[in-house]
């Protein structure tokens, strides 16, 4: 929204009144992190009042699943005051079955889990207050955003029945975790002229979280438990600043970001430790995109450098990262872009902690300080073709990923110790068409998405490959105020290192109905299933195993959705900034399965 990354509930909040334009950029550059295309919506210049708006969403079965939004905004001259606070939460149950193998002794060990009704919660807070000042094309905007949550009842805690040979063992698995992320956003935006700008960021923020889990398996009065304990602080500082310049109908834009991190996690229970961390990664880039006739292009090269210093080891990598993009309009019908790119990534910092923790009496995971910065390629093809009723795109896209850091499973000292380490190389290939028909101007709308992934995992000491086809399929009809909708979703699988993780199946009903300042939706979730489920499969020949977890909570849902939008005065427009930063990993290495 006039160039700010925007939440769905922004967009959700606009008055179509207030909307001047809806630009698209199919080249958008650098500065947007490679996506594949922006848009953003302009709205219209206003200078006193303000507005305050809301979405209420409700489940009546079961209860316990809400997301409520409100937010509101003051203009008065060349300030503006803006605040939203939303508020997520769940309170289900459902259950979780497991199926293990562990082949490093003889005999193998072979755990069956029967699942039992476990009960799943948690809330989340997100609070953001503004203030931006807009003077002549210059803009200065300070937010402070806190994002809080609190898990009594872990998404992964279980109650089951695990077999093993001739035994039934008892199984309790409960993990209850608060987290606080409180940040302040200070944006800088200097007009030069009409198409000279300087942008710049600073963000700074604070994470503390607390994590305990309680893990007991017992047989009779034989009990074993493992308990564990974490205090995570974790402190980040990311500036950015960029030069954007247009020349004639040709863009030239440079800039530099850094991020540096300071984590200390103290880990107790069964195994106590300390984490202390340093880890920073700099980036700069400069790009060029214009126009030959009906080609346009774009040329960048960036850098970037990671640092990590934990205890006595150091380690530092550079990247380089070329981008080109191509793209060719043969006629108002036809057009095609081609972008390749080579980009790289860090591992997260609880990848990198060293430190080990029990999952339970079998399992530890442990983390890798030697972990390396990760190199990897992109290509990316789409072709588009389409007239006033029908439309199609073809999209593909191929990466490698060049030693990436994926799991490994070892043996060692009576524990199978599931870890992470730099691996061979990993290949993925996803390629979708989307068909849309609008057979009878705006009043239906009927969308087809066929799609297929392919994935390629080579680690040291394995090759797992994996093809997922599927559809998704969107039907819309609108009348007046009135307005019917249904999607439908088939299984998502994403296969890395040595875990292949399958998403629900899914489909939806809406009936709505909608006016300029409020609205009202019935929503109908999955009534059709008689089964809600999900599966992690991991395919290591050590210790395999396959978690599913599923629900008859979560199907034959009915939801109320009910929405407003007030003015009062005559609101201003929102702050045209261009970069959005944040930071929200909070370095905790894991326990649940």
């Amino acid at each position: 929204i006039n160039g700010v990354k925007a939440e769905i509930q922004e967009v959700k909040a606009l008055l179509p009144a207030d909307i001047l334009k809806i630009e698209y950029y199919d080249n958008p550059g650098l500065r947007y992190g490679n996506v594949a295309a922006v848009i953003d919506i302009i709205l219209k210049e206003k200078k006193n009042g303000g507005s305050i708006s809301g979405e209420l969403v409700n489940t009546i079965n079961p209860l316990g699943i809400g997301d409520y939004q409100l937010s509101g905004n003051y203009h008065i001259g060349k300030s503006s005051f803006k605040t939203s606070v939303n508020w997520n939460r769940r309170d289900i149950n459902w259950l979780r079955e497991n199926i293990e193998t562990f082949n490093a002794t003889t005999p193998s060990i072979r755990n069956y889990e029967i699942g039992q009704k476990t009960k799943a919660r948690y809330d989340n807070i997100n609070l953001s207050i503004g203030y931006d000042y807009i003077n002549s094309g210059n803009i200065l905007s300070v937010t402070f955003r806190d994002l809080y949550n609190n898990t009594p009842h872990a998404v992964s805690d279980r109650n089951s029945k695990l077999i093993q040979d001739s035994n039934t063992f008892d199984i309790m698995d409960r993990t209850k975790s608060r987290s606080n992320n409180p940040s302040l956003d200070i944006y800088y935006q200097h007009e030069f002229s009409k198409d000279k700008h300087l942008f710049f960021d600073l963000i700074g923020t604070y994470i503390n979280t607390k994590n305990d889990r309680l893990y007991r398996q017992s047989l009779g009065n034989a009990v074993q438990e493992i308990t564990s304990h974490v205090d995570g602080n974790k402190y980040s500082a990311i500036a950015e600043v960029i030069y954007e310049q247009k020349i004639k109908d040709s863009r030239l834009s440079f800039g530099l970001r850094h991020q540096q991190m300071y984590t200390k996690n103290a880990y107790d229970g069964n195994t106590s430790s300390s984490v202390k961390m340093n880890t920073g990664e700099s980036y700069g880039f400069g790009e060029w995109a214009s126009k030959l006739g009906k080609l346009d292009y774009m040329v960048g090269v960036g850098a970037m450098r990671t640092y990590v210093s934990q205890g006595n080891a150091k380690q530092v990598k550079y990247i380089f990262r070329p981008t080109i993009q191509l793209g060719y309009r043969f006629n108002n019908y036809l057009s095609i872009r081609y972008k390749a790119y080579m980009g790289g990534y860090a591992p997260s910092l609880a990848e990198l902690s060293d430190v080990e923790q029990h999952i339970d009496i079998y399992q530890i995971r442990r983390g890798n300080p030697n972990l390396q910065a990760v190199r990897f390629f992109s290509n990316e093809l789409s072709i588009s073709v389409g007239t006033k009723y029908i439309s199609a795109e073809w999209f593909t896209r191929y990466s490698y990923d060049d030693k990436p850091y994926m799991e490994e499973t070892t043996y060692s000292n009576g524990f199978y110790v599931r870890s992470y380490a730099n691996q061979r190389g990993f290949h993925r290939l996803n390629s979708q068409i989307n068909l849309k028909l609008q057979p009878w101007k705006d009043y239906i709308s009927i969308q087809l998405t066929p799609f297929v992934n392919r994935y390629i995992s080579n680690g040291n000491t394995y090759t797992h490959t994996h093809t997922n086809w599927g559809l998704r399929a969107n039907l819309m009809g609108m009348y007046k105020n009135w307005y019917v909708g249904t999607n439908l979703e088939t299984s998502f699988h994403r296969l890395w290192g040595e875990t292949l993780n399958k998403d629900e199946k899914s489909h939806s009903i809406v009936f709505g109905y909608n006016r300029e300042k409020w609205g009202v939706e019935l929503q109908l979730q999955n009534i059709f299933s008689s089964r809600y489920e999900m599966s992690v499969e991991n395919l290591s020949h050590l210790a395999p195993y396959n978690q599913m977890v599923w629900s008859k909570n979560l199907c034959k849902v009915f939801g109320i959705d009910f929405h407003f939008n007030l003015n009062f005065g005559k609101h201003g427009s929102e702050v045209n900034k261009r970069i959005h930063n944040s930071d929200t990993d909070a370095g905790i290495v894991p326990t649940t399965k």
